[in-house]
């Protein structure tokens, strides 16, 4: 007896389902509808398997199923599991107890590596004694964002059930908390990605600095940083184009212990910061001819912001 899938008729109409191609489409319908689905919308599968059933050969599969990943919709684990992480909520678990007693039940038989990942990708249902190891962070507020699955536009947000990893006293994720002090100051918006779903070196720098800095550090580096680029008495050289950047190189430079009012302050005698030449691009400083001992070198004029589209870029 094959088992029954219901899918909301407000599918069609939700806007993350309109914006996808139809051969997006139709693989995100498999996989909410396949034989191997689960009430608890976390199953075994392999690639090979979606190919097969589809007729879409794995190179073809792969980039839809990242576009899948990054909307936080479904995703692959280790080409193994797929996770769907709003499947739970469309169940109505938290008003059907047969519904609840069947993802319980379920999700005794998925590993525990799965299960962590799981959670901290946002999936909607509270696995009971299972936390998220601190390198698997993720953004509370991501988690009722504007992609969330179908027929969901309009819902109000729900408090999460998932336990707090790597987060503040009151309850934001110490990337959100940098990226709303970022904001707070009035700098350029920051990014609305979560740090899962930054590269992986992007996200290894980001966790170094949450390593060695405290958040209230991170915000006073942030506050310098601002106050030394506006100050025509400091030549702030490498200015960041977002949060990702500052996050990375810059708050070690603008804490207080790096003394960053001693580095960038324009030395009596040397030219004001108005005075110096400065990028079109991103108004770093450029190469100036007296940093050459031949005035021919390509290299004067270019930006030495390493963010600049403008930066003259050394071979080594």
């Amino acid at each position: 007896m094959s088992t029954q899938r219901y899918i909301s008729t407000s599918f069609w109409d939700d806007k993350w389902i309109r914006s996808l191609n139809p051969s997006d489409r139709y693989l995100y319908m498999y996989l909410l509808t396949n034989t191997l689905t689960t009430i608890s919308g976390i199953y075994r599968i392999t690639l090979d398997r979606i190919a097969y059933d589809t007729g879409y050969d794995e190179r073809t599969l792969r980039p839809m199923l990242e576009n899948f990943k990054r909307c936080k919709k479904a995703v692959l684990f280790e080409d193994e599991y797929m996770i769907l992480p709003s499947w739970p909520k469309h169940q109505k678990w938290e008003a059907k107890d047969t519904i609840r007693a069947g993802i319980e039940a379920d999700l005794k038989n998925i590993p525990l590596k799965v299960k962590e990942y799981s959670l901290s990708i946002g999936y909607q249902y509270p696995i009971p004694n299972v936390q998220v190891p601190p390198e698997l962070l993720y953004s509370d507020s991501d988690l009722h964002s504007d992609t969330d699955t179908e027929g969901d536009e309009d819902a109000e947000p729900k408090p999460s059930h998932l336990p707090p990893i790597g987060i503040g006293k009151d309850g934001i994720s110490r990337f959100e908390r940098a990226k709303e002090t970022w904001n707070l100051i009035g700098f350029p918006t920051a990014t609305r990605k979560t740090l899962l779903d930054l590269r992986d070196d992007v996200r290894h720098d980001i966790n170094a600095t949450f390593g060695h800095y405290t958040d209230d550090e991170i915000a006073a580096a942030m506050n310098t940083y601002a106050k030394l680029i506006a100050d025509p008495a400091y030549d702030v050289f490498a200015q960041y184009k977002g949060l990702e950047g500052f996050m990375r190189g810059g708050v070690e430079k603008f804490v207080d212990e790096a003394k960053p009012r001693e580095v960038y302050r324009v030395k009596t005698g040397e030219a004001s910061k108005a005075d110096v030449p400065r990028c079109k691009a991103c108004t770093g400083s450029l190469l100036e001819e007296k940093h050459f001992n031949d005035k021919n070198d390509p290299r004067i004029g270019t930006c030495q912001n390493p963010e600049c589209d403008m930066y003259h870029r050394r071979q080594e």
